[in-house]
């Protein structure tokens, strides 16, 4: 039993590592879109909202975004 129990607390730490990588690599990701973000939104203030579909972020598929009538807007044709 105790070593059943060595096993599994063995699978959970070396688990963790795998959740922790995630983390990092979002947080790598985050860091490269926002300052993209703030770039396409120059007109943007304290009190915009931008709103940001995060499936069309994790696909290739989207097209690259059109300029709408706003500057601050933009519209993607595949992601909706």
């Amino acid at each position: 039993m105790g070593a059943g129990a060595a096993a599994f607390c063995l699978l959970i730490l070396l688990y963790s590592f795998v959740i922790q990588e995630d983390y990092r690599r979002e947080w790598r990701h985050m860091g490269q879109l926002y300052p993209e973000i703030m770039q396409l939104t120059p007109d943007a203030g304290t009190d915009t909202l931008l709103v940001i579909r995060r499936r069309c972020l994790r696909t290739s598929r989207c097209s690259p975004p059109e300029r709408a009538a706003r500057p601050s807007t933009f519209r993607s044709t595949d992601c909706s």
